[in-house]
């Protein structure tokens, strides 16, 4: 098996693990509306209903291999520069607030900034974007909508060849609260 195919295995398996442990196995499900939110989208009505209340899934955003031509023309509009700086921006301006993944207890900015202080941390080494989100339908109108619950950036690890091995979760942003 070739190391791009291991490192393909390892991601997904990294992923399935992440997104499966904070599951809440005791959360109540239910087939009652529920209110929208009001900061979901503009002119929204009480129709919807949420079909899904946690979505897991990661998003590459940088291409580890350059002769991977696929993944580089689907990565092409992406400005990943531009969305860290916007979420470490909000952090240092107190507008949101990053928390542990693991621990899930809350940073304080000064811990943000030691974190950006670390040899093996570089804002350009995010590469992956891990999202969590509620889906929901108008059933009236049959439009779906999807809302970001969370974030989490995931910087990439490294092989002794200097080649990505995996991605490790910086922190979680909670967005939409």
């Amino acid at each position: 098996m070739t190391l791009i195919k291991k490192s393909k295995i390892l991601i997904l398996l990294l992923l399935v693990f992440i997104s499966c442990k904070n599951l809440d196995s005791n959360k109540e499900k239910t087939d009652e509306k529920k209110p929208l939110p009001k900061n979901i989208l503009n002119k929204k009505t009480d129709n919807y209903t949420i079909v899904a209340d946690t979505i897991v899934y990661g998003v590459i955003l940088k291409n580890s291999n350059p002769e991977d031509y696929w993944t580089e023309e689907c990565l092409r509009n992406i400005d990943r520069k531009k969305i860290t700086d916007i979420i470490f921006k909000a952090i240092y301006e107190g507008r949101i607030t990053a928390y542990d993944y693991f621990e899930n207890t809350a940073f304080t900015i000064d811990e943000i900034k030691n974190i950006e202080k670390k040899n093996k941390f570089n804002r350009d080494r995010f590469a992956q974007i891990q999202f969590n989100e509620e889906w929901l339908i108008d059933e009236i109108n049959l439009k779906m909508e999807k809302r970001v619950t969370s974030i989490i950036l995931g910087y990439e690890l490294y092989d002794k060849k200097n080649k990505v091995k995996a991605y490790s979760a910086a922190f979680k942003i909670y967005l939409n609260k």
